[in-house]
């Protein structure tokens, strides 16, 4: 049992930092897409309840994933 809560939380992890580096790599041309100036951007801080938010997800999908593949018998 300890051995899926790790790999629940390492899916989730991993598929938050996927999503951190698409984004970022994708966060400038999406402000200048809705008329935002990036550089009136930098100084701002990053909110972290959007961040917490998106590794919740990610973890109770990565949980719902685990689970619905056990019940199924692929994974024992």
């Amino acid at each position: 049992m300890q051995s899926a809560i790790i790999a629940i939380l390492a899916a989730g992890l991993a598929g938050w930092v996927f999503g951190a580096i698409w984004y970022t790599s994708l966060g400038k041309p999406w402000q200048r897409a809705h008329g935002i100036n990036p550089e009136d951007c930098k100084d701002q801080k990053m909110p972290l309840t959007p961040l917490l938010v998106a590794f919740l997800g990610a973890v109770v999908m990565a949980a719902t994933l685990y689970q619905i593949l056990t019940n199924l018998g692929v994974m024992g």
